[in-house]
Order: C-alpha cells, then structure tokens, then sequence
C-alpha cells in the first residue's frame, strides 16, 4: 500500500455483492418497535442508541446494512474464517441436501473431525512438520503416540454452543467428584472392616451397594461440589454456568456468588487486571486456605473453570506462572481444571503453531487441562461446540445414564467444523493472524504514545483490547513524548476519505458550552464505574468531573460506527465498560487495520473538540493545530481530512 491509500476497499468499490433488497421494508426504528413487541427487553440492541443497526449480509470482514453500507466488523469472532465464506457456504448446503441427522449414526467424518480436534491439544514439538488445523482431511488414524492421560487421546463430545460447552464440561467436573466420593466410601469400609483396600473396579462395585442414605451423607449431594472461576470472568448463559460467571452473577439483576462457588481475583500480574490488584502469592495463598477450608469441612472441589484470555474482563491476559499454580492448587485437591476456549480458540490468539490460548501458557510446564470447551468460531456462525475431556474424565461421566444431543454434531455441524479447519490451513489463517496482530498492535501502541487516553493497549494475534482512562493525575501516565514518525498523527500528507458522518452525543455528561440543550438527564454512566477525582481547576467543564471513561469508550463505539466511507464494528467491555475489544473474522487485513487506527485517530480528534477537558495536553502535538475548528451548522458534513499512511 502506498503513502496516498485511499482505501480502495473492496466494500468501498462494490458496496454490496451479495443480493439484498435497495431498501428495507421498513426503517430499523420500526424494526425496534415491532422488536420490542415479540423479544424480551433483556436481549440486547447493538447501537441502539444509533436506532439499531439492520445487517443484511455478510462477506469476509465487512457486514452490509439495508442500504448497502458497508462496516468493518472488528467484534464479530463468530464468524472465525469470515462472513458467507463460500467453501463452509457450501459444504454445509450439499451435507443438508444430502443427510443430517445425529449422532446415534456412524460417521466417518465425525470421527475424522473428533480427531483432529483432539490432535490440536498436542504439544507444538509433536506436531512436527503437519502443524497446523489438525491432520488432512483424510486421516482417520490416532495420529502419534501420545500419553493415554493426556488431553489429545482424550475424548470429543459436539454440542451447539459455547454456553451448552461448558454446562456440559460441569457435568463432567461433578461425575468425576461422585466418583471420588464412591471410591473414598468403598475404601472407608473396607478399612472398617479390616481388608485390603479394594481394586478401581471393587470399589465402583461396593459403592454401587451402598444404600442411597450411605452415599447422601458422604457426598452424593451437589451442594458438596466446589467450583472455582476468575473474577469478571463469563462461562455462558445456562443457570449452572452462569453461577460461575462473576461477569453475570455481580451485574445488575444478578443473584450474586454462590455458596459453593470460590471466586479467585484477578492478580496484579495480569495484563489489564486494573490498579489495586493483589499479588500472586497473596491471591495463591488465600485459594490454598479456601480450598483446605473446603475439603475441611466435607467438601470436594470438583473444578476449576477459567478462560486464558478473559474477554468480559476487558481482554485481560493471564500469566503464565499464575495459571500453572492454580492448577497445581487445584489438582492437590482432587480438582479438575477446565480451560473454557469459547472465545480464544482456534488460532486466534497469533500463537503460531499453538492453536488454544492455553498452550504457550500451560504447556511449557508440562501442563494441560483436564477439560476444554470451544463454541463460537468452530462452525463459523453454524451451531456447532465442542467439549474435550481425558479418557479418566470420560470414564466417570459414562457410569450408565446416557448422553444424547438432537443436533449436536450433526453431520451438517460437522461438515461447518471440517471447513473451518480446512480453511484455516487452506488459507494459512493462523501464521496471517500472527502477522496482522503484530502489525495492528505496533500501530495502535503509536498512537496510544500520543494520547494519554489510550491508557493500555494489549493483546496478541486477532484478540486485542485498548483501555481507555481519563487523564487525572495518579489514576493515568502523562502523555508520552510525541513521535514524529508516528504516522497515524502526522500532517504532513492529507486525503479527504476518512470523516465523520454525524456527531454522537448521548454517551457523554452535558457541557453546557459544547453540548447546548444536552441535560444530565440523557446521559447513562455504567453503575459499575468507579468515582474519578475532580479533573483540575483550571478545566473550563464545571460539569465534567462525572464524566467516566465508560461514557467515553462507549462514544467512540458510536463514533467509529459513523465513520464514513466505511464504518466500523466494535465492543467495549470490562468492569467499568472502558475496554474497546477487537477480535475480527480472521481474514483481517491490513487495510482493516490501517483504516481502524486512521479511524480511531479521527475520532479522538472528534472528541478533544467536542470534551477538550478530557485532554491534559494536545494531541498529537502541533498536529492537532492543523485542525479547522467546526463552525456552527457544519455537522453532518466533512470536519477534516485525516493523514492516512502506513507503518
């Protein structure tokens, strides 16, 4: 791409490939109502306070509204090897033409698929020249030789979400914990008795005799399994899951933390874990004394559940050591550890030849989970998840009761997940979402150097996150010293493509010389936030010192949406809603990324125009002096150019 892009997107120059109506039959504003009169209110609205966003198709990165217009989706990790792709497109359409049915029929293709999912979870080393999404597809085979209690000569178990992943991936942590519980009953009377302690097999025969009054009190009950999870941590959307989703169960209308649920804080050796983080060692150390306390009082810690990047937290990276110590905490305790990969799977994360988060961080120690769960990306948008488990795991949860799911590894779903592991290779997705990450990265770290409300920028791969804080002292760094070769901010070369079409406003607290008729009253500031200190004296917004850095990411969310020629598709996240997550399609290019941070630069410039108390010095430098200032009436048209260059 050369120094004068004009960002000749593909989007920009067709606006709409695939076959949609000119015009919606009715605008989305209506759709909101007729919505309103069918869903419950508690299902989301993405930009509602744009009036909702009407997506009509889809292709590779970019989704299309109902007149056409393209945005750059950067959230949309579902869609793993992009939008439509044609070859999961058409994969899916011959296998439902064809048959689809479930489980309970012999498949080859199943087992080939189930094999090369468990064929990921092998060590880098192992996978020597083949790395990558599995073996080809006409492998059948067990592949190499690998420990039988490992993760990779484990067990698959498909089902249709991530939520279903990881209610599925509790059953297992409670099976395994009855057993346990069998075996110590069995073990208990014979010691009683005076004979040798029984054989596996003996003692699951002794306490398939016990009376049902015998087992209750030893531990038949649920109430006797512990489960840990992370704070801010999410797992799903079924009701066991979602008492190990702190995200969910400390929000607004939550029940709160369950009784037999220890949640562990995030320590300060996590990226994005926030200022006043304990230490590790003082978080290990008081997991050690919960879990004494458990398996004290009678209890068994039946699981560990933790995603390696917590998305909902504000894509907060876990540290390496830090996981390997739970782990080992929790297995001293007859625990399992289950690694929820719902968001993170697949090569997304820019590890290389490791295609789940937890690899770089797990197995260097020699370490692995005793369960894993996939979802999201695994069909490319098909209903289509997955839980992994040992074959110790799987020997406890198969004790009679049958497991049975209508559509869950469908042949449909399998055809859906066999393409996306043919694409990733096919396409090389997994070495492009290294290269794009690191890429992305180095320009959004530029300009975070330049303006003090970037106040983290993190991430790997297509996984990043880019936390926003206000400039008070003590809570945020001063601005770093500018860099002239920053080219995102730089003035020297100017084409007017990139601009604002409107200027969104709700998000932020009234200013009475900027905002005109705006009243507190329309103004909605997370609950979640924490209380700034004043902004100094000498800001000219006797009103601002409520404004949050929640109010402010979710501004720009609403700006980059009204970027023109492209808008752009983004999330925010985190504890206090200050998080902007990206984790795009795969196929993410590097005129995305070029037109994100072009994007995200003009919407800065945007908002120290509109809120300048937001800003303890200039952005940019003597950049920022180049910029016209908005006469009255302008909005709605052109404010400025914005420098576009390259890296």
């Amino acid at each position: 791409m050369d120094d004068d892009r004009t960002y000749n997107h593909p989007a920009i120059e067709a606006p709409c490939a695939a076959p949609i109506a000119a015009a919606s039959p009715r605008p989305p504003s209506s759709l909101l109502s007729l919505r309103a009169g069918v869903l419950p209110s508690n299902l989301s609205v993405a930009h509602r306070s744009e009036g909702g966003l009407h997506v009509r198709a889809g292709q590779g990165c970019i989704l299309y509204d109902d007149t056409g217009r393209g945005f750059i989706d950067c959230v949309n990790n579902v869609a793993h090897v992009g939008h439509a792709h044609p070859e999961v497109t058409k994969r899916v359409a011959e296998q439902i033409a064809t048959v689809n049915t479930n489980t309970r029929y012999l498949s080859a293709e199943r087992i080939r698929y189930a094999r090369r999912l468990l064929d990921t979870c092998r060590p880098p080393a192992a996978e020597g020249a083949g790395a990558g999404p599995g073996p080809g597809p006409s492998a059948l085979g067990t592949g190499a030789a690998v420990s039988s209690s490992s993760l990779a000569s484990g067990r698959v178990i498909l089902v249709t979400s991530g939520s279903e992943a990881n209610d599925l991936a509790i059953r297992l942590c409670r099976a395994h914990a009855h057993k346990r519980r069998e075996q110590a009953v069995a073990k208990a009377q014979a010691k009683a008795n005076g004979i040798a302690a029984p054989s596996h097999a003996e003692a699951q025969s002794s306490a398939a005799r016990l009376s049902a009054a015998a087992l209750s009190s030893l531990g038949e009950s649920k109430d006797l399994d512990v489960f840990l999870c992370l704070s801010h941590g999410y797992h799903g959307a079924t009701d066991s899951v979602l008492d190990l989703s702190p995200y969910k169960y400390n929000a607004p209308g939550g029940r709160g933390r369950s009784a037999h649920v220890i949640e562990v804080p995030l320590p300060d050796s996590c990226g994005g874990a926030g200022p006043g983080a304990p230490s590790e060692a003082r978080v290990l150390a008081d997991v050690e004394a919960a879990l004494q306390a458990a398996v004290g009082s009678g209890k068994s810690v039946a699981g560990f559940f933790h995603e390696s990047v917590l998305s909902c937290a504000g894509q907060v990276w876990l540290s390496g050591p830090f996981l390997c110590a739970l782990y080992r905490l929790v297995r001293a305790a007859g625990g399992l550890c289950v690694a929820d990969e719902v968001q993170t799977g697949l090569w997304r994360c820019g590890g290389g030849a490791a295609c789940w988060a937890w690899q770089p961080l797990l197995q260097p120690a020699g370490l692995e989970p005793d369960v894993l769960t996939a979802g999201k990306g695994l069909g490319n948008g098909f209903p289509l998840a997955a839980t992994l488990c040992t074959q110790a795991v799987a020997d406890s949860f198969a004790n009679g009761l049958e497991y049975f799911n209508s559509t869950g590894g469908s042949n449909a779903a399998v055809a859906a997940g066999t393409a996306v592991l043919d694409v990733l290779r096919g396409e090389r997705l997994q070495d492009h979402a290294r290269s794009i990450g690191v890429y992305w990265l180095a320009r959004l770290r530029k300009l975070a150097r330049r303006c003090e409300l970037i106040h983290d920028v993190r991430g790997q791969g297509l996984f990043l996150g880019i936390e926003i804080r206000l400039p008070v002292e003590g809570v945020c760094r001063p601005a770093g010293v500018a860099d002239a070769g920053d080219s995102a901010l730089d003035g020297a070369r100017r084409t007017p493509q990139l601009r604002l079409e409107q200027l969104p406003r709700a998000a932020l607290p009234r200013c009475a010389h900027r905002f005109g008729n705006l009243t507190q009253e329309q103004v909605t500031v997370p609950t979640a936030a924490a209380p700034l200190a004043p902004l100094p004296a000498s800001c000219p917004c006797a009103g601002c010192a409520s404004l949050s850095a929640g109010a402010v990411c979710d501004w720009l969310v609403s700006a980059l949406l009204l970027l023109r020629p492209l808008g752009v598709l983004v999330g925010s996240d985190g504890p206090l809603h200050n998080v902007l997550k990206l984790k795009p399609p795969m196929p993410f290019t590097r005129r995305d990324a070029d037109y994100f941070v072009d994007g995200l630069s003009l919407t800065l410039r945007t908002l120290r125009e509109l809120q300048p108390c937001c800003f303890r010095s200039k952005l940019g430098g003597s950049a920022v002096e180049d910029i016209a200032p908005r006469s009255p009436g302008q909005e709605g048209a052109e404010l400025w150019s914005v420098p576009l260059s390259k890296l």
